[in-house]
């Protein structure tokens, strides 16, 4: 099945967290607000930690974090249901779902590339 929404997030080593998200409906471009170009999205996942131990021993771990799909559209429902609007998007469990699922293949978290240490 073909992806309606699609999320890509364009930083990455040595500077993650610099990066911007872009968002595609049907192939067409969709205009994030503002506020949610950057940072990351708050999604569900397994996510690496990068980091120097106290004897500068470099270390990694996986952990989970995030918000599951439900909570994760209840909490972000205000400005996706305007940007819904705006791009003459269906207010539908199916686009919300496939909305956060776009977010969620591209999210990340800081101190998952260790640029900044």
């Amino acid at each position: 099945m073909k992806k309606r929404f699609k999320a890509n997030y364009s930083g990455g080593y040595p500077n993650l967290c610099g990066g911007k998200w872009s968002l595609t409906y049907k192939r067409l471009p969709v205009i994030l607000p503002s506020e949610q170009v950057q940072g990351d999205k708050g999604t569900y996942g397994t996510y690496t930690r990068w980091y120097f131990d106290n004897n500068w021993v470099e270390c990694t771990e996986d952990y989970e974090d995030g918000m599951l799909r439900d909570e994760w559209v209840a909490k972000n429902k205000h400005w996706v249901d305007k940007m819904f609007i705006q791009h003459n998007i269906e207010l539908s469990c199916k686009n919300y779902s496939d909305l956060y699922a776009a977010f969620q293949e591209n999210d990340w978290r800081h101190d998952s590339c260790g640029g900044c240490i």
